[in-house]
Formats: C-alpha cells, structure tokens, sequence
C-alpha cells in the first residue's frame, strides 16, 4: 500500500487485508526499490518494514526517526515540522478542550482524529498519548469525565513533547 497515513492502526488494516506492507509518502526511489525487491522474500520485507518503525527512548516521548526518514534528513525540512507542532500543538488541545466545555463528544472526536497524525509526525506513541482513548471515547459517548482524565495524560505528554522538541530546535 502506498499512503500518507504515519498511524500503526492504518498499517495493521492493511496488513488484515492481505497487503505485504505500506511505503509512506512521500517516498524515494531508492527506499521504493528496496521495498519491491524485498516483496519476494516475506521475511526480508518484515525485517525492513520494522526496521523502518523505530522504537521510542523510554524517558522521550518524541522520536524524530519518520521526519528523518521521509525527509531523507533534511534538516530544514525536519526543524519546520518540529516548529510547526511546537507552535501549533496548544491549538489542536484547544479543539478537544473546547469539545468538553461543550460537552460536544463530536467535536471531541473530530479534534482527536486529526491530532493522531500531527503526534505520529513527531514520534508521540499513539497509545501512550491517549489519543486513541480520547477519540474512542468521544465515539462511545463515555462521560466527559473519563475523556477529561485521559485529556489531562494527553496535555502531559504535549507538555513533555514541547519541551523535548524545543530543546531539539536549540541545538542549532
């Protein structure tokens, strides 16, 4: 599958269906090449499917390893991505914020759907975030006051982020 979908969730659907494995775009040439030619052997093309997830640092919360990866480590392209979240995170908390003042689980769900792939852009683990519960729940109509709890773990995480990706940015 060829997408620009970064979610883990995507991936296993697709996996389900039957598909080898997913190239994320933008792609190049050369890791295309290197995807098709592994296709024949199934084994390779998992080795090189994980090794192209990386593993989180325990103490990070980010993890700049797919901004490097679909940048071909362009810096400049990495470091407006990272600003672009740093400056743009309170807003995408606001949506949800706002959705539980309103008691709106609509709009709760709609601000965390389109914050997964924001998270994922920065190496934030989906499941860790609480983002996927936050949704879910919205979803299910839960009682806001277990969406709150997970929103609080969720400002958290945004708060550790910014600050990790902020010390990421001074490093120049």
């Amino acid at each position: 599958a060829l997408t620009a979908s970064i979610l883990r969730e995507d991936e296993n659907n697709c996996i389900q269906a039957g598909m080898n494995g997913i190239i994320r775009k933008p792609f190049f040439p050369d890791n295309l090449k290197n995807w098709v030619k592994s296709c024949n052997d199934p084994s390779k093309f998992q080795a090189l499917n994980d090794s192209m997830q990386s593993e989180q640092h325990d103490d990070h919360v980010t993890d700049l390893a797919y901004l490097t990866e679909v940048s071909d480590g362009n810096k400049e392209f990495i470091d407006e991505m990272v600003t672009l979240f740093v400056t743009q995170s309170d807003n995408h908390l606001e949506g949800i914020r706002d959705g539980i003042e309103k008691g709106s689980y609509e709009k709760i769900a709609s601000a965390a759907h389109k914050m997964k792939p924001v998270l994922g852009y920065v190496g934030v683990n989906l499941d860790k975030s609480s983002i996927r519960k936050i949704e879910q729940f919205a979803k299910e109509g839960h009682s806001m006051d277990e969406i709150k709890k997970y929103f609080e773990e969720l400002k958290s995480i945004i708060i550790q982020a910014n600050t990790e990706l902020k010390n990421y940015l001074s490093q120049e």
